[in-house]
């Protein structure tokens, strides 16, 4: 039996509609190296009874508690078997089990980089503005309000939009949006886990912050492309979480 090297964790709430288009393009290319983990937050509409009835080679796990999204994460991460692993969101939907492959392989080559994500996208196939961006500074709220950050590429911002930056093959970036995110298990080791005190919104800005607080990188790879429908369904209230807000757990710098 082929090394499982890459887990999928997928966190659900409520997911039942959504669960089957997220599963589907990962299952039909079973592939051996890859391992699929659901764990379900106490959901109440059968999301974890129809993966464990439809999809015999999932592991799919039953919370008795919501656990929220961090802790949850975190939970499924102990239990899997990948050195490198994919945070994705029940309504998130990749094109190609490939694109994950790829991401994962340009981690895997880079040592320094803590975690790498996609371009998502809405459903009307518009940028997502949200799924990627930097630490929040004076410069940058400037900024971003007087739309700075959208007329010059190398303007300090928040969310990641000026479109010269979208077309590039790779973006250094401060945080990448939980909804598609490829990380290691020595990163998540050095760094530790998603914050679980975080139950709404940030919980991957602040999980990014420490990433680079210890020196890591964190690379937005535009060149793939995940649709995101923003309708959480993890245990949490929905939306793209990576929005900072002025109540979030760290200052302005």
């Amino acid at each position: 039996m082929a090394e499982v090297t890459l887990s999928i964790v997928i966190v659900t709430y409520n997911a039942r509609d959504l669960i089957d288009r997220c599963l589907a393009p990962i299952i039909v290319a079973a592939l051996p190296q890859v391992e699929v983990v659901v764990w379900d937050n106490a959901s109440q509409d059968g999301t974890i009874e129809h993966v464990i009835r439809t999809y015999p080679g999932v592991r799919a796990i039953a919370s008795p508690e919501n656990l929220g999204f961090a802790r949850a994460n975190n939970a499924a991460i102990a239990t899997c078997s990948g050195e490198l692993i994919v945070l994705l969101n029940p309504d998130a939907f990749i094109a190609d089990l490939g694109d994950l492959i790829a991401m994962a392989d340009y981690l895997g080559r880079h040592n320094e980089i803590a975690a790498v994500g996609p371009r998502l996208l809405n459903a009307d196939d518009s940028h997502q503005v949200g799924d990627a961006g930097w630490r929040a500074s004076l410069t940058s709220v400037i900024g971003h309000y007087l739309f700075l950050h959208r007329l010059f590429a190398g303007f300090p911002a928040l969310y990641l939009t000026n479109p010269a930056l979208l077309r590039r093959d790779a973006v250094d970036v401060d945080w990448i949006c939980g909804a598609c995110l490829v990380t290691r298990r020595d990163v998540v080791d050095a760094v530790g886990g998603l914050d679980g005190d975080i139950f709404l919104y940030g919980e991957d800005v602040e999980w990014g912050e420490r990433c680079r607080d210890r020196g890591y990188r964190l690379v937005y790879l535009p060149q793939y492309e995940v649709l995101h429908l923003q309708g959480g369904r993890s245990g949490r209230k929905a939306r793209c979480f990576s929005r900072p807000r002025p109540w979030m757990p760290w200052p302005i710098r």
